[in-house]
């Protein structure tokens, strides 16, 4: 089965009727300055558009989040298996725990599928988001490591590789 990545948004049925549950419980904090801000302004597409960005952005900051954990833990060589410990980090959270969280992280995600994608069944939404989330934290790490910003680039040792722990070692701070 051949992966799809979506930069343009494209929902079906159910993920709008999922979403429009998800987004009053999961980021209605969020929404009510801007809501009150664009009441008015934009009709409802648009105001759905920037309520599906906004969920965007908090789900991936979690997503960041998480992965920035796993690299803290990685440098103090706390890691021994790179995918046990995330799968431990994100296990129980409450993305993949709460039926309102679970549904508003597959609309956020970009590996919506990817538990179809793994195992060939598509399971519960708690279980799908976990493959979700355990995807993006993946990609999010990957990232980090291949585009260091400045502080992390002096702490990642010379040769790190996420696919090879031998190269895990922290090197010496420099003074």
């Amino acid at each position: 089965m051949e992966r799809k990545r979506h930069y343009h948004l494209e929902l079906t049925d159910e993920q709008v009727v999922a979403m429009r549950r998800a987004l009053p419980l999961a980021v209605a904090p969020h929404l009510e300055g801007l809501r009150d801000q664009i009441k008015g302004m934009v009709g409802e597409e648009d105001f759905f558009s920037l309520a599906l960005s906004n969920l965007r952005a908090w789900y991936y900051g979690r997503v960041r989040g998480f992965a920035e954990d796993v690299l803290e833990a990685i440098l103090r060589g706390e890691v021994r298996d790179l995918h046990d410990y995330i799968c431990e980090t994100i296990d129980g959270t409450d993305l993949v725990v709460y039926t309102n969280k679970t549904e508003a992280a597959l609309l956020a995600s970009d590996n919506e599928d990817a538990m179809e994608y793994e195992t060939r069944k598509n399971g519960t939404p708690e279980e799908r988001a976990y493959y979700a989330l355990r995807a993006d934290v993946v990609e999010s790490l990957r990232a980090m490591v291949d585009h260091p910003d400045e502080s992390l680039r002096d702490r990642l040792p010379d040769g790190f590789d996420l696919d090879d722990p031998a190269t895990w070692t922290a090197r010496e701070v420099r003074p």
